[in-house]
């Protein structure tokens, strides 16, 4: 049969809306959490807007798609080999679609700029070295 370990009683926390300082199990304060900005602080992150994918492109397609490959590169070498960098890629393609086209084109069609090209391709190449045996049908999937 299985051991019951007893929890210490702890009472319920205040709700007068007071502040109340996070602390460690050892009772002393808790150090403030550092932001993904602060932790991963790459070229194309703005912190004051909450963005992981603030970029101006240039207009020149080759150096935008260079600085594009530039940052994927720099992205990559950022895994720290958390949780927290796992979720990055996800936030940057959706702060990349919340960005909108680079204009369009004569016939509306929009535009996407070099940086996202040279960015995504980049990752892309990498995913292609890994290869298909890297033992992905199994990623992701809870049990």
């Amino acid at each position: 049969m299985a051991e019951i370990i007893p929890f210490p009683q702890r009472s319920p926390a205040p709700i007068d809306g007071a502040k109340h300082e996070a602390r460690t199990s050892r009772g002393g304060p808790r150090a403030k959490a550092k932001s993904q900005y602060d932790l991963y602080a790459l070229p194309f992150f703005d912190k004051k807007r909450l963005s992981t994918w603030a970029i101006e492109p240039s207009g020149n397609y080759g150096e935008d798609y260079e600085t594009g490959r530039t940052f994927a590169i720099e992205f990559l070498q950022s895994n720290d080999g958390t949780l927290g960098w796992t979720t990055l890629l996800a936030q940057i393609v959706g702060d990349m679609v919340r960005a909108g086209p680079s204009g369009a084109w004569a016939d509306a069609t929009p535009k996407i700029n070099g940086v996202v090209i040279g960015f995504m391709n980049t990752l892309g190449k990498v995913l292609y070295v890994i290869g298909p045996d890297a033992g992905f049908e199994n990623f992701g999937r809870e049990g």
